[in-house]
């Protein structure tokens, strides 16, 4: 089986895995945290990979769609899914699939308690060391000084032509931080590509972490959406009926005003948040497994939140489970997240 090249991010932080590089199967090397693994896989129409279950198995799509588990890269709009898998393979879809695989080992501890616990390990690993959010934002904000929150440089996962798909970083937020009430409304650039992001949780301190969404910086009123170890949430940003995310003048995503907000719990020695941001380019966004063209999962309208589409269809005979948000949910815990393509900003 083919590996994948690696090498250092010319123009951004992080690495550049060339995912696309020869016929597939491809796997990439692993890079452990804390006793979790992380690692990618590329699939060709069909072709299959088998997994290896020396500890729980999660699998997120970027692209594409996966036959078994049945899975594709957006679940219904605000909504939360479990990405466990306990089949022994992947199998791809007609048109492949690009996955990312996380593995939660014995060796991983229930709670983090130290970012010391839970430093990247593998090819390169030096040059993704943890920093704080305060620290990497300075030139743009001072919202985030003295807040205990810290990310790690990532991989940018490129096509054939060395072209962004998608950009997936390592996250922290402390106990009961916010990490800002934004809409990346910022106009996107060279090296920061508008983007559709989906956040992936690897750890929940508190089981209280997650997403909001409100009508205004300092709104008193929160829409909050706690995420568990494990799930993904469904898309915050909007998108037409084709499929596509919807872009404001400037050529960003449209985004509501949201945020992320750590659990607390009121106990010492707990983590807040720990997660994985997947920020998918805007223009690579596969419309036909967006949530507004898979017949995976029951469609939920970003403009109107009217259901579209109720019916929840089983593909393969893989059931997906989707939990439906709980507006009302308060969110005190600190939490872990796996999160999807691009660089965070305060916007």
């Amino acid at each position: 089986m083919a590996t994948v090249p690696v090498s250092l991010s010319k123009e951004r932080l992080g690495l550049d895995l060339h995912m696309y590089e020869g016929a597939g199967p491809v796997v990439s090397d692993t890079w452990s945290f804390g006793g979790w693994k992380l690692y990618f896989v590329r699939l060709d129409g069909g072709q299959k990979v088998d997994l290896n279950h020396d500890g729980t198995v999660y699998v997120k799509v970027v692209t594409g769609a996966l036959t078994s588990p049945a899975r594709v890269p957006y679940i219904a709009a605000r909504s939360l899914a479990d990405t466990r898998v306990t089949e022994k393979e992947l199998v791809a879809g007609a048109a492949g699939a690009l996955v990312t695989v996380l593995v939660k080992t014995a060796g991983a501890p229930e709670k983090v308690t130290s970012m010391n616990d839970i430093a990247l390990v593998g090819p390169h690993d030096d040059r993704l060391g943890w920093t704080s959010f305060g620290e990497r934002f300075a030139a743009y904000t001072d919202y985030f000084n003295g807040l205990d929150a810290g990310l790690t440089p990532g991989f940018h996962l490129l096509d054939a032509k060395g072209e962004e798909i998608c950009y997936l970083y390592l996250w922290t937020a402390g106990k009961g931080v916010d990490l800002s009430t934004h809409n990346h409304g910022r106009p996107p650039g060279p090296t920061s590509p508008a983007f559709a992001e989906v956040h992936w949780v690897v750890s929940n301190g508190t089981g209280k972490g997650g997403m909001y969404e409100t009508a205004e910086p300092g709104a008193v009123h929160r829409d909050r959406l706690p995420v568990p170890e494990g799930f993904e949430h469904g898309p915050f940003f909007e998108f037409d009926a084709t499929g596509a995310p919807i872009l404001r003048e400037n050529g960003a995503v449209t985004y509501p005003w949201h945020g992320w907000q750590g659990g607390d719990d009121g106990q010492p020695g707990v983590v807040g948040s720990v997660g994985l941001d997947l920020k998918n380019v805007a223009t690579r966004v596969d419309k036909k497994c967006s949530p507004l063209r898979t017949e995976l999962f029951g469609v939920v309208s970003r403009r109107g939140r009217q259901p579209l589409n109720t019916t929840r269809l089983e593909v393969a005979h893989e059931r997906f489970e989707i939990v439906r948000r709980q507006r009302d949910a308060e969110v005190p815990h600190p939490t872990v997240v796996a999160n999807g393509c691009g660089i965070r900003r305060k916007l």
